[in-house]
């Protein structure tokens, strides 16, 4: 219908009536556009929307994680010194067995497993867009630095047992030794742990109580920030919850 008044206007040479079919033309092609690019504004926006709940639910969800962590990393620091304390005093009263078992769980490298499919994905730019400068993106912040914080620490616990670049300061402590200590268990009665250590000389070896010391001081750390990134996941929640109420 256009094209024919076009035709025959082009006919007439009437160039009014063509000026203003183009523009009739141009017009209509801009309002598709700008329809199709609102439509799909919308469509990234929910998404972005999807995104964060399905953050909020990691991270209420990841709360349970964080919270046993804490309590492990607790007992693990109440061992090593148990430890620590044992080898002070070594003497031929000394509990080795309770030694071999100590070690088994001291000298474990801790690690926070925390499912983060949706939380990988905030650097999204509509996501960006929607949460730029809000109390959201300050939580999340903050909570993205307590976690690599926590990484951080992590890594120098296992660097420190002579993991990270596969110098392993005692052998007999080892990842190797210590699935070693650990015999088949029976069906029908535990067998109990056996490691290859001797207990006397370690408790007069000034670098492995200083590995020990080592290791206490980071494992202390890692419970203060695990329990810091608890509290940095509840803000994240609470400010998910209201910018969800608010809108």
């Amino acid at each position: 219908m256009i094209l024919a008044r076009i035709s025959k206007a082009l006919r007439e040479q009437n160039w009014l009536a063509i000026a203003i079919e183009f523009l009739i033309v141009i017009l209509g092609v801009l309002l598709a556009f700008q329809i199709s690019q609102y439509a799909e504004n919308r469509t990234e926006i929910r998404r972005a929307e999807d995104l964060l709940q399905l953050v909020e639910a990691e991270m209420t969800e990841s709360l349970s994680d964080i919270r046993r962590h804490a309590e492990s990393l607790e007992r693990q620091s109440a061992e090593l010194l148990e430890l620590r304390q044992s080898l002070a005093g070594f003497g031929p009263d000394t509990d080795t067995a309770r030694l071999d078992y100590l070690a088994t769980q001291a000298f474990s490298a801790p690690e926070l497993e925390l499912y983060r499919s949706a939380s990988l994905q905030l650097d999204n730019a509509v996501v960006q867009r929607l949460i730029q400068g809000t109390e959201v993106d300050q939580a999340l912040r903050l909570w993205q630095r307590e976690l690599a914080n926590l990484r951080d620490t992590e890594h120098n616990i296992e660097a420190a047992m002579g993991d990270g670049d596969g110098q392993v300061l005692f052998p007999g402590l080892s990842k190797e030794s210590l699935v070693a200590a650990f015999p088949d268990i029976g069906l029908l009665e535990d067998v109990p742990v056996r490691f290859p250590s001797d207990w006397e000389a370690l408790s007069e070896d000034g670098n492995f109580a200083g590995l020990l010391a080592l290791v206490s001081l980071n494992i202390e750390y890692a419970w203060f920030v695990t329990n810091r990134l608890e509290a940095r996941t509840q803000t994240v929640v609470q400010a998910l919850q209201d910018r969800g109420a608010s809108q």
